[in-house]
């Protein structure tokens, strides 16, 4: 079930060394970067940016592997 959020909100990533995590709409299109390059070993919370209400796919690679996750904003 996709997470719900009303504006802006947040995304929990595990990271391992180097990740790319972005927002996308439903067309594929790279909307916003939430963070890329190294972070720390664990769990990092990333703020959303503000959006208009839809759905959004939020994809986070490392290495060759994409976790993505559907978020729809709520006006």
């Amino acid at each position: 079930m996709p997470q719900p959020v009303v504006g802006s909100g947040f995304v929990h990533v595990r990271t391992r060394g180097s990740v790319r995590v972005e927002v996308c709409d439903l067309l594929g299109r790279t909307l916003a970067v939430l963070a890329e390059g190294v972070l720390p070993v664990g769990s990092e919370r990333l703020r959303l940016p503000e959006l208009p209400a839809g759905i959004y796919i939020v994809r986070a690679r490392s290495g060759q592997q994409w976790i993505t996750a559907a978020v729809v904003v709520r006006a």
